[in-house]
């Protein structure tokens, strides 16, 4: 078979089959209508014109994934016990959920469907496959499988879903600036708020946000990495994106400015110092592509970044003090030498491979902890993590869990790199070059984040749906190639996906089940 067009006042014809052996061609003509300057290429991108223009339109997975951008850093409810962790739990899962089924209904529907064709997509099925083993293997099931921890299986399912819709959904350029213009709305009404409660000006009537340490992300200092993720990407955004509009452009950089006073506030020592490692790796991509610039060679991109990383360092190694108006409460933790000795502890013998169980490092606290400990005011205190999240990871996910994590983010930081890298000179300056700098600066920071600071369900969820915008950004630049996934002409495989959607569904509906009675309990 073959494709090409006759032309007839303005009209294509796509005749579907020709035989090259004969002069006769076969009469099955679809009607298409024909574009403005009448051209047609060989592989029939003509004749999809039609339905690239409905593709670009606004649909329902576009609206509700961006949606869940803004509101999932924000979203409780006053109806539980916990305001924030259960509720948060039933919102992201709902939302997931809902997008995974419908698209994979519209996969039926269409029988097709392409994505970026990138590694990272086989390395985050391999993380939630890892924490999965250990799962199944864990002695606490109920907290291991659906646990409000953000180890859990449940937690990671959601990272990981979050990710891969990411890259399906976004798919075109108005859809990935709205994305990334929700994240920035988000984090804003996120720094007024924290700014207004830890200020104690509480806005809020209920009795369970009067306390200074109240927020919709968790502990204090989390909000905190929110934030500064935050503003590693609008900075990163804004250097290599100039604004032409005064109107967004004073908006913009007071935003950051906003950002960065919070930043001052918490003055937290592993904030600075994944600051200071994030912008050396900004400034090292934002050099590359002044180099390799075709359009210009301007290296003032670079002056922010380095005041950033210098004002970093300083905050890391002087330590200075900042005059503070915020009332930000102190978190307790087990200390490095406490955390690693109970993850030595804990994994013995084959527990090393998959670990004790997502969730479960509370109970590996309480067998493995000091003695030491009992002499303290602190012998009553329980702690479900330990000193960053690699270490408790490594103690509840064991050592497969570990690598799969750490092949999650080489993987994210390889397809963004080299994206960013072999785009900077045709793209440097654009829109989305601005949006993917961003994406792999966020993800940047919030994977440091993880070596020097407990874990966090909205940290590892914003570190996933960057990497999901900035790759699908990169792909609208045509950086990534794509997989191609038809189902049209093999029944065996519709057979199959079919078999997939209802064994999926079934466990949607499974795991609702027992949330609903959670959250009913709650």
């Amino acid at each position: 078979s073959c494709y090409f067009f006759c032309f007839k006042q303005k009209t294509a014809y796509e005749i579907k089959e020709c035989d090259w052996s004969s002069d006769v061609c076969s009469s099955d003509l679809t009607e298409v209508n024909a574009s403005s300057g009448g051209k047609f290429s060989i592989d029939g991108q003509g004749a999809n014109e039609d339905n690239n223009k409905k593709e670009k339109q606004w649909s329902f997975d576009k609206i509700l994934y961006c949606a869940f951008i803004f509101f999932a850093p924000l979203f409780f409810l006053p109806f539980t016990l916990s305001p924030v962790g259960t509720n948060k739990q039933m919102f992201v899962g709902i939302v997931i959920f809902l997008l995974l089924i419908y698209v994979l209904a519209r996969l039926l529907t269409k029988g097709k469907i392409e994505f970026p064709r990138t590694f990272a997509l086989c390395a985050v099925v391999i993380l939630f496959l890892a924490v999965l083993v250990s799962a199944i293997f864990s002695q606490a099931k109920a907290i291991s499988f659906l646990g409000n921890s953000p180890d859990s299986l449940f937690w990671v399912a959601m990272y990981v879903l979050s990710f891969i819709l990411g890259v399906v959904i976004l798919r075109d350029k108005k859809v990935i600036i709205m994305s990334a213009v929700s994240y920035i709305l988000s984090m804003g009404v996120l720094a007024i708020f924290s700014f207004l409660q830890f200020s104690g000006i509480k806005i809020l009537p209920f009795d369970f946000a009067q306390t200074t340490n109240f927020n919709t992300i968790g502990t204090t200092f989390a909000v905190g990495f929110v934030i500064a993720a935050a503003f590693v990407a609008l900075l990163s955004f804004l250097i290599v994106r100039p604004i032409e509009n005064k109107k967004l452009k004073i908006g913009l950089w007071t935003l950051l400015a906003v950002l960065a006073l919070f930043i001052l506030q918490v003055n937290l020592w592993s904030m600075w110092l994944a600051l200071a490692l994030t912008f050396v790796v900004i400034s090292v991509v934002v050099g590359y592509a002044n180099i390799n610039n075709k359009k210009e060679f301007n290296l003032k991109p670079l002056f922010i970044p380095f005041l950033v990383v210098i004002i970093a360092l300083l905050g890391l190694f002087i330590q200075f003090v900042v005059p503070t108006f915020l009332n930000v409460p102190s978190e307790l933790g087990p200390t490095f030498s406490a955390t690693m000795g109970i993850t030595k502890d804990s994994l013995s013998g084959i527990h090393a491979l998959y670990g004790t169980g997502p969730g479960t490092f509370a109970y590996n606290y309480s067998q493995f902890r000091s003695v030491d400990v009992n002499q303290t005011q602190f012998w009553g205190t329980q702690f479900s993590q330990g000193y960053s999240a690699f270490l408790t990871y490594m103690s509840t996910w064991g050592i497969l869990g570990i690598l799969s994590l750490l092949f999650v983010l080489l993987a994210f930081y390889k397809t963004l790199l080299m994206g960013l890298m072999n785009r900077a000179r045709e793209n440097f300056g654009s829109t989305l070059y601005g949006i993917a700098l961003g994406a792999f600066g966020t993800s940047i920071f919030l994977g440091i984040a993880s070596f020097v600071y407990r874990g966090n369900i909205v940290m590892y969820l914003l570190l996933f749906i960057a990497a999901a915008v900035g790759m699908a950004a990169l792909y609208k630049m045509k950086a990534p190639k794509l997989w191609r996934l038809s189902f049209l002409d093999s029944p065996i495989a519709m057979l199959v996906s079919s078999f997939v959607v209802i064994l999926v569904i079934s466990s949607v509906l499974a795991t609702f089940n027992f949330l609903s009675k959670n959250y009913l309990a709650q």
